[in-house]
């Protein structure tokens, strides 16, 4: 945890990191005509599905960061964790598009922020990190498919904003804790269901299987009956069976 972290973030939230690589988070440097220096970037990235160890995967909704933006704190951006701006004193700047969140800093003129301009000039910055918390209630969703156990966070409250030189593992710790949350339900909502309810539930899903395909039967016999050429009239088969009659003779 960095030490910026430990300022913007009181200790009674659950943290959690993700970091993004250079390319990734479209990590920029650029200066003004006015001679002011800034670099922008994102920390996180809209539903964009992400692999982590423990099994599961992670992605966050494009409504995601609503709230944050909604209601404005003091957000510092960080590097290696020394603080180079600050949303609250209008030195840092965040935002969202289709794309993720973004930020913008100004970098002031301070070892941190000339050491900052220099990496990033270089391209020797490693990428971005993106701190923040998850309402336990409604924040984020779990659901299981064909791809494994993603977890989409709808919701989230930052706590920082950062450029780091050196990118580690993400600590998906909270997120693991209510992955085995999430899957320990499952067992015990399978477990639930006693030999006798499956039963009955695959009795009822048979037979209305046998409905429906009555129901499909019984309409391709009627389109057959309605489509089939109109009988001939008894006059018509009556000459027939005369001419047959005579050529037998």
């Amino acid at each position: 945890m960095t030490a910026a972290t430990t300022i913007g973030a009181p200790p009674e939230f659950d943290l959690e990191t993700r970091q993004l690589d250079a390319d990734t988070s479209r990590l920029q440097a650029l200066e003004g005509d006015d001679g002011q220096r800034r670099l922008r970037g994102y920390g996180v990235l809209f539903e964009r599905s992400v692999d982590y160890v423990g099994g599961f995967r992670e992605e966050f909704d494009t409504q995601a960061a609503n709230r944050t933006l909604s209601h404005p704190r003091d957000i510092p951006v960080t590097l290696n964790g020394e603080v180079i701006g600050r949303t609250g004193d209008g030195t840092a700047r965040i935002g969202a598009d289709d794309i993720g969140l973004r930020f913008e800093v100004d970098v002031p003129k301070t070892p941190a922020g000339e050491q900052a301009w220099a990496l990033a000039r270089r391209g020797a910055l490693a990428g971005t990190t993106c701190t923040f918390s998850v309402p336990s209630r409604s924040g984020a969703e779990w659901h299981t498919g064909t791809r494994g156990h993603t977890r989409r966070v709808g919701e989230f409250r930052l706590h920082e904003l950062g450029l780091t030189t050196s990118l580690t593992r993400a600590d998906t710790r909270v997120a693991k804790g209510s992955f085995d949350a999430y899957t320990a339900a499952r067992v015990t909502e399978s477990a639930a269901i006693t030999p006798g309810e499956a039963l009955a539930q695959s009795y009822w899903m048979r037979k209305a299987a046998i409905k429906e395909l009555r129901a499909i039967y019984n309409r391709s016999l009627f389109t057959r009956n309605t489509t089939t050429e109109p009988a001939e009239p008894p006059a018509a088969r009556e000459a027939i069976s005369a001419r047959r009659r005579r050529v037998v003779r």
